[in-house]
């Protein structure tokens, strides 16, 4: 719980100070994230985050990194972190890098 904590407090730093300049910045690195927490106790019926042994560290995190190294190439990656009933799990959700040839003309690759 405390590494989410942890990811949680930064990504909020991070969009904060990032979205006050959003508007007049040519930034080449942008990170943005998303997380949840939940508690759930039930009389048995276990169902999304509630049972009967209810936990208070069920939460997981996405953080979305884009990356603009030069004027055509974009590199964008979101890992998920998730801790629940089954463990902890860290995966990829999806990471592409992307190469402009022109404006009508683009190649992208990746998961």
């Amino acid at each position: 719980m405390r590494l989410a904590g942890t990811l949680l407090l930064l990504s909020c730093a991070g969009v904060v100070g990032s979205a006050a300049n959003a508007q007049e910045s040519e930034e080449r690195v942008q990170l943005h994230g998303f997380g949840s927490w939940a508690y759930g106790n039930t009389d048995g019926n276990d169902y999304l985050a509630g049972s009967e042994n209810a936990r208070y560290n069920e939460a997981s995190f996405a953080l979305n990194v884009v990356a603009s190294p030069t004027d055509r190439l974009r590199i964008v990656a979101q890992p998920d972190w998730r801790d629940d009933q089954d463990g902890t799990e860290v995966e990829l959700d999806y990471g592409f890098a992307e190469w402009t040839f022109s404006q009508k003309s683009r190649m992208r690759a990746g998961k």
